[in-house]
């Protein structure tokens, strides 16, 4: 008598059989800096639905410094990263982080602005809280003091991401990528 098969893994059978042969669940990783507002990086190609954008944080060459040196970074294309700063002279690194087929079940990104208030939320697609994490990528503020208004994200519930700051005063765009695994 055959036995019953009761698992079946997160891309079917054909998905843990794909699997079995991999030493890892990542593809493929890639680092780079891009060094001009509004530039580009050109990496090798990857699918974005199982990709992940890490910002490795920028430094600025302008002398306003901390008002103007905010900065995020967002997919483009497959093979585009693109780079925004306030500043006119800035680096910004990053990586990016390609699973296997079958890893992630859903991913996204987006911005949660901010303006005149401490905090401000996104709705997204219902993901499992337990097996989803939400990673910043970047802001922009459109404050010209040296009073930085950096957010702080949090997955506040399944369909809820949560960006906050301790002051109020100006606008603040808060960008962000989760990726929810099976």
């Amino acid at each position: 008598m055959r036995r019953n098969r009761n698992f079946i893994g997160p891309a079917g059978m054909g998905g843990m059989v794909r699997l079995w042969g991999a030493s890892s669940g990542i593809k493929n990783v890639q680092y780079g800096t891009i060094t001009v507002n509004g530039g580009t990086a050109t990496i090798t190609e990857v699918v974005v639905a199982n990709s992940i954008l890490f910002f490795l944080g920028n430094d600025c060459g302008d002398a306003s410094g901390a008002a103007y040196g905010f900065s995020s970074l967002v997919f483009t294309s497959p093979t585009v990263i693109t780079f925004s700063t306030g500043a006119n002279s800035n680096v910004g690194s990053f990586c990016v982080l390609e699973f296997v087929p079958g890893f992630i079940k859903s991913a996204g990104s987006g911005t949660v602005t901010m303006t005149g208030v401490g905090s401000a939320t996104v709705t997204i697609p219902s993901v499992n809280t337990s097996k989803t994490f939400v990673t910043y990528i970047g802001h922009g503020s459109n404050d010209g003091t040296s009073t930085a208004q950096w957010g702080r994200l949090a997955l506040t519930n399944s369909t809820t991401i949560t960006a906050s700051r301790q002051l109020a005063s100006n606008t603040t765009n808060v960008r962000y990528s989760y990726l929810e695994f099976y």
